[in-house]
């Protein structure tokens, strides 16, 4: 690494721990199911960094890469295969990474329940900066997986923006945003 922490070659990562198997339990808890990942981050300079892991869950193999740049404008691309859970009811959701405890959070007549996915995302942003105006797009397409039920979805979205400063405390946002989402029945029979 140099003198601002950067790796000047390709200096391997890897993590191992438990973790809890959602495809047993959503609510119970407990570190039941080891897991591994290993790989690279390569930041050769300020401006590029590249990182690279693959490794095992508990719903399979598991991935993510990751690449950005900045050259007068700055690209960043992602993609990455995890999983992930959500907490509904029918007055509030709550969204929570695997191994978070959910906040308590209860209301008079609220019902909950627990859906734990397999989630692959691919995630790419654009950002140009000028003197004063900067021009950003962003895109991704998620496929989310049930595990209960094999129920599977398909959400993708893109977004491009203008934002133009008009002083030193004032600026304006212009954008236009499109989400389409795509859901194919359970392969156990209906989606609950």
């Amino acid at each position: 690494m140099d003198s601002a922490g950067r790796s000047q070659g390709l200096p391997p990562r890897g993590e191992y721990g438990v973790e809890s198997d959602l495809t047993q339990s959503v609510e119970e808890g407990g570190l039941d199911s080891a897991y591994w990942n290993a790989g690279i981050v390569y930041e050769p300079n300020d401006r590029n960094r590249l990182e690279a892991r693959a490794g095992e869950r508990f719903f399979g193999d598991s991935y993510e890469f990751s690449f950005s740049t900045w050259r007068g404008w700055r690209s960043s691309h992602q993609l990455h295969r995890a999983a992930d859970d959500e907490l509904e009811s029918t007055r509030h959701a709550e969204r929570r990474g695997p191994g978070e405890v959910p906040r308590s959070r209860t209301f008079p007549g609220s019902r909950h329940s627990h859906r734990a996915y397999l989630l692959e995302r691919w995630y790419a942003s654009l950002r140009i900066d000028g003197s004063r105006t900067v021009v950003d797009f962003s895109w991704y397409d998620d496929d989310q997986t049930y595990f209960e039920t094999g129920r599977e979805s398909n959400s993708r979205s893109g977004q491009i923006g203008v934002t133009r400063e008009l002083g030193p405390r004032s600026d304006v946002r212009l954008w236009w945003a499109r989400r389409d989402w795509k859901t194919r029945p359970s392969k156990y029979g209906l989606a609950k």
